[in-house]
């Protein structure tokens, strides 16, 4: 038996997004797909698993592009799927960012909670997949790493002026005995410190 779903679409390119979204999700499944007008007839084979695979995955399709300007929930399975990442990178990270480039945002179990546009979020998380994998060889420890990186791709710095930044900002140092960058004070303590600053 065949299973027909159709969903329809304000605009066409959030058509095409969906799409390619489901595409990825769906990797390996026979679906096809009967576009017409701002509409799409997905057809399968019906499957109860395969149902719940699409309804999931339009789910967090919606979350992340339905009420653009509104905060609402992003899912992080989403986002990775969307993203070509350098390196596996520490997601609430991302969040961190945009916290520093004055976006309400937290994370909620697979959930960014934000107001950020979505396509924005995405470029975002891409570069800073670059600033972290820049990070990896520095002589830091791992927290101090990801400060650097939070910092080079807020404001759009080379890593080393980051660097630079935060030691003026007397919130990373050199340890000698440990021949390593290492933060000043807790990485939480260190963020909220720069948020005050940029207020």
């Amino acid at each position: 038996m065949k299973k027909v779903l159709k969903i329809n679409f304000k605009k066409d390119e959030h058509l095409i997004s969906f799409i390619e979204y489901l595409k990825k999700s769906l990797s390996g499944e026979e679906v096809y797909f009967v576009i017409k007008g701002s509409g799409v007839k997905i057809i399968y084979e019906e499957n109860r698993e395969l149902s719940y695979k699409i309804k999931q995955a339009y789910k967090e399709w919606k979350s992340a592009y339905g009420g653009e300007g509104k905060t609402r929930r992003i899912s992080i399975p989403f986002i990775l799927r969307n993203v070509d990442l350098k390196v596996a990178i520490p997601i609430s990270s991302v969040c961190d960012v945009l916290v520093l480039k004055g976006y309400g945002c937290h994370v909620e179990k697979e959930y960014f909670v934000s107001d950020v546009p979505i396509d924005y979020l995405l470029g975002i998380t891409s570069r800073f997949s670059e600033k972290y994998s820049e990070c990896l060889l520095l002589d830091a420890e791992p927290l101090a790493k990801r400060l650097i990186a939070v910092v080079a791709t807020a404001y759009g710095i080379r890593i080393e002026k980051a660097i630079a930044f935060l030691v003026e900002k007397k919130l990373l140092y050199f340890d000698d005995k440990r021949k390593k960058y290492v933060l000043a004070m807790n990485y939480s303590q260190c963020v909220n410190r720069l948020c005050k600053d940029t207020k």
